[in-house]
């Protein structure tokens, strides 16, 4: 029998760095839940635009509790994150970046999902991605996704959909808190938390993700030479060189998809292929 959960307090970390142009859409995302036990912790990376004003304008009429700071500094998003940590006061924690939003049901069928499987450290599902430039969404469908202890799954590859991972806090204080010498913080979370821990997943699309010019992820050399180092900590284990091999084959498809992109006949090549892929 599967049980709703009203009780459980949510702590939503909002980290925002210029983007005005984003951002109402993200909170008014997270206002809409229907699942309403939830506080926002914002927290704004020392954006030169008008976030952090649009963002008080947003929360100031809100009826769940928030929290605003706006930095003094440009800091990594690891360092902000464990700044915003400090300040959460829920059994669970939700993280997102402001350019990214969430469909209403997000939060309820997560906050379900770990209250009727306790077993579990966290929870991801499937989504969307939103490609600014051409105005297109698709569905984002993981299809390597399991649950349980896939801690040498995981060393291969990072299957986990980042946005709007429900992840108990206890946990990440257990773990310890996120690595802030390398950007790649999910990933590396996710392989401390799923080396003694239970990964859940739950197949609806449950967050959009935006692609844009501004995007840490477009780096695809720097994100590549993260990845490696990432893995170098896990050495020992002969999964973490399938990873390594991985992260550099990504990388020169990733490159080799760039290069095509320059071209007008690549969307539309792609749009093709999936309306005839199987």
């Amino acid at each position: 029998m599967i049980e709703k959960y009203e009780s459980e307090l949510v702590s939503i970390i909002c980290i925002c760095w210029n983007h005005e142009k984003y951002i109402e859409q993200c909170l008014n995302s997270i206002l809409a839940q229907t699942y309403t036990n939830f506080e926002i912790i914002f927290i704004d990376n020392h954006s030169s635009d008008n976030s952090f004003e649009l963002a008080t304008k947003v929360l100031k009429d809100s009826s769940n509790h928030y929290l605003l700071n706006k930095r003094t500094t440009n800091f990594g998003i690891s360092n902000n994150l464990n700044f915003a940590l400090n300040l959460c006061k829920g059994k669970y924690i939700m993280t997102i970046s402001t350019d990214d939003w969430l469909p209403n049901n997000s939060l309820e069928i997560k906050v379900n999902y770990l209250e009727n499987n306790p077993e579990f450290a966290l929870v991801s599902s499937n989504g969307y991605i939103y490609n600014e430039k051409i105005n297109e969404t698709r569905t984002y469908i993981e299809k390597r996704a399991k649950t349980g202890y896939i801690f040498k799954e995981l060393l291969k590859n990072n299957f986990i959909f980042p946005i709007g991972v429900l992840i108990k806090l206890s946990v990440i204080k257990e773990v310890g808190l996120y690595d802030e010498n390398n950007p790649i913080e999910d990933w590396s979370m996710w392989l401390k938390i799923a080396k003694n821990h239970q990964i859940g997943f739950t197949p609806e699309k449950l967050a959009y993700y935006r692609k844009h010019s501004n995007n840490f992820s477009a780096n695809f050399k720097i994100m590549k030479e993260y990845e490696i180092a990432l893995l170098n900590k896990y050495n020992k284990y002969p999964d973490a060189q399938i990873g390594k091999f991985n992260a550099r084959t990504r990388y020169w498809y990733l490159v080799s998809l760039r290069y095509l992109s320059k071209y007008d006949f690549y969307y539309s090549l792609k749009k093709l292929f999936r309306l005839i892929k199987p």
